[in-house]
């Protein structure tokens, strides 16, 4: 039964995305000269995906695995950094006290993947669609994961 569940998540998942979105991420990532990669909980296993693919494609990316130093980078980075955040119910910010940040983070290019309501400060969002079953968050974001550095390979060819 668990396994009809993987396979139901990851075509869902497939299905749904929006490739054209996926196409113009590998592109900025190929364009950015500085490019961090987080992720929570489950997002986290995502962000070392993607992470590890672009390193062995020669993309240098900046990652942390505690919650306090990914926010902390991310408070203070640069406008031209790409910020890239995995979080399956697009919650990420919800386990920070960001009061008094939106206007910093809103001009911050960060792009989300994830389902569900974004950050009115995110201006980038990678949805899919999820039939909210928690074990399938870490396959569908994984499938994503994937589907960018497939992109990001293509483009070194060109």
């Amino acid at each position: 039964q668990l396994i009809t569940y993987h396979t139901a998540a990851v075509n869902e998942c497939i299905s749904s995305v929006n490739m054209d979105e996926i196409v113009k991420l590998a592109d900025m990532i190929r364009k950015s000269e500085k490019v961090s990669i987080f992720g929570l909980l489950k997002g986290q296993s995502a962000a070392v995906s993607l992470r590890t693919d672009l390193l062995s494609l020669g993309k240098l990316t900046y990652s942390v695995i505690s919650p306090g130093e990914q926010m902390e980078h991310i408070l203070h980075s640069g406008k031209d950094e790409l910020i890239i955040l995995f979080s399956a119910t697009c919650s990420y910010f919800d386990y920070f006290d960001i009061r008094g940040r939106l206007e910093f983070l809103s001009c911050r290019n960060i792009w989300m993947i994830g389902c569900g309501e974004c950050p009115s400060f995110v201006h980038h969002l990678i949805s899919y669609h999820s039939s909210n079953i928690p074990l399938s968050h870490p396959l569908q974001l994984l499938c994503i994961s994937e589907m960018i550095a497939q992109e990001y390979a293509k483009k070194l060819k060109k």
